[in-house]
Protein backbone atom coordinates (compact mmCIF):
# COMPACT_ATOMS: atom_id res chain seq x y z
CA UNK A 1 0.00 0.00 0.00
CA UNK A 2 2.64 2.62 0.82
CA UNK A 3 4.20 1.96 -2.51
CA UNK A 4 0.86 3.20 -4.25
CA UNK A 5 1.15 6.50 -1.99
CA UNK A 6 4.54 6.66 -3.02
CA UNK A 7 4.37 6.46 -6.61
CA UNK A 8 1.29 8.82 -6.52
CA UNK A 9 3.12 11.16 -4.90
CA UNK A 10 5.77 10.92 -6.89
CA UNK A 11 3.82 11.21 -10.42
CA UNK A 12 1.78 14.53 -8.84
CA UNK A 13 5.09 15.85 -8.24
CA UNK A 14 5.72 15.21 -11.95
CA UNK A 15 2.48 16.78 -13.21
CA UNK A 16 3.25 19.84 -11.19
CA UNK A 17 7.07 20.26 -12.99
CA UNK A 18 5.26 19.81 -16.16
CA UNK A 19 2.60 22.54 -15.58
CA UNK A 20 5.45 24.71 -14.79
CA UNK A 21 6.94 24.06 -18.17
CA UNK A 22 3.88 24.75 -19.97
CA UNK A 23 3.58 27.87 -18.10
CA UNK A 24 0.75 27.03 -16.07
CA UNK A 25 2.04 27.98 -12.40
CA UNK A 26 -1.50 28.04 -11.16
CA UNK A 27 -2.13 24.53 -11.67
CA UNK A 28 1.26 23.78 -10.83
CA UNK A 29 0.89 25.14 -7.42
CA UNK A 30 -2.33 23.11 -7.12
CA UNK A 31 -0.42 20.03 -7.95
CA UNK A 32 2.52 20.69 -5.56
CA UNK A 33 -0.31 21.39 -2.47
CA UNK A 34 -2.11 17.98 -2.87
CA UNK A 35 1.92 16.80 -3.08
CA UNK A 36 2.52 18.61 -0.12
CA UNK A 37 -0.40 17.00 1.85
CA UNK A 38 0.67 13.69 0.47
CA UNK A 39 4.03 13.90 1.72
CA UNK A 40 3.26 15.51 4.98
CA UNK A 41 1.17 12.28 5.96
CA UNK A 42 3.91 10.40 4.88
CA UNK A 43 6.08 12.14 6.97
CA UNK A 44 8.73 12.45 4.14
CA UNK A 45 10.10 16.17 5.64
CA UNK A 46 12.74 16.65 2.68
CA UNK A 47 9.97 16.28 0.24
CA UNK A 48 8.02 18.91 2.20
CA UNK A 49 10.46 21.07 2.52
CA UNK A 50 11.28 20.92 -1.54
CA UNK A 51 7.76 21.46 -2.23
CA UNK A 52 7.23 24.31 0.55
CA UNK A 53 10.31 25.84 -1.55
CA UNK A 54 8.93 25.47 -4.69
CA UNK A 55 5.33 26.95 -3.54
CA UNK A 56 6.52 29.90 -2.46
CA UNK A 57 8.13 30.43 -5.88
CA UNK A 58 5.17 29.60 -7.41
CA UNK A 59 3.63 31.95 -5.02
CA UNK A 60 5.86 34.89 -5.77
CA UNK A 61 5.34 34.31 -9.52
CA UNK A 62 1.52 34.64 -9.39
CA UNK A 63 2.32 37.78 -7.16
CA UNK A 64 1.29 36.67 -3.78
CA UNK A 65 4.17 37.99 -1.88
CA UNK A 66 2.65 37.58 1.62
CA UNK A 67 2.41 33.63 0.61
CA UNK A 68 5.42 33.06 -0.86
CA UNK A 69 7.32 34.64 2.18
CA UNK A 70 5.53 32.41 4.35
CA UNK A 71 6.00 29.50 2.30
CA UNK A 72 9.89 30.52 2.39
CA UNK A 73 9.72 30.91 6.06
CA UNK A 74 8.17 27.87 6.71
CA UNK A 75 11.09 26.04 4.37
CA UNK A 76 13.79 27.41 6.57
CA UNK A 77 12.14 26.44 9.83
CA UNK A 78 11.44 23.05 8.65
CA UNK A 79 15.23 22.33 7.72
CA UNK A 80 16.20 23.56 10.73
CA UNK A 81 14.34 21.42 12.51
CA UNK A 82 15.94 18.91 10.45
CA UNK A 83 19.57 20.03 11.04
CA UNK A 84 20.02 21.21 7.52
CA UNK A 85 20.09 25.24 8.22
CA UNK A 86 20.08 26.11 4.50
CA UNK A 87 18.49 24.93 1.13
CA UNK A 88 20.91 23.64 -1.07
CA UNK A 89 22.54 25.79 -3.41
CA UNK A 90 21.74 29.11 -1.36
CA UNK A 91 24.30 31.19 0.30
CA UNK A 92 24.47 31.21 4.27
CA UNK A 93 23.01 34.49 4.61
CA UNK A 94 19.83 33.53 2.86
CA UNK A 95 16.56 34.76 4.30
CA UNK A 96 13.35 35.01 3.23
CA UNK A 97 12.66 38.03 4.54
CA UNK A 98 15.46 39.89 2.69
CA UNK A 99 13.45 38.80 -1.10
CA UNK A 100 14.39 41.30 -2.84
CA UNK A 101 13.44 39.74 -6.46
CA UNK A 102 11.16 36.94 -7.12
CA UNK A 103 12.38 33.44 -5.37
CA UNK A 104 12.66 31.88 -8.64
CA UNK A 105 15.10 34.63 -10.04
CA UNK A 106 17.20 34.67 -6.91
CA UNK A 107 17.36 30.60 -6.20
CA UNK A 108 16.52 27.90 -8.90
CA UNK A 109 14.27 25.51 -8.10
CA UNK A 110 15.83 23.08 -5.56
CA UNK A 111 15.81 19.49 -4.21
CA UNK A 112 16.70 18.86 -0.41
CA UNK A 113 19.49 16.16 -0.48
Amino acid sequence: MRWRLYAEKLNLDRLAQALVGLGDRAGALQQIERTLAMATAMSDWRQVANLLWRAAALHDELGRRDLALARAEATVDLLRRLDNPRPTGTPITWRASSLSRPLSHRYPLFRVD
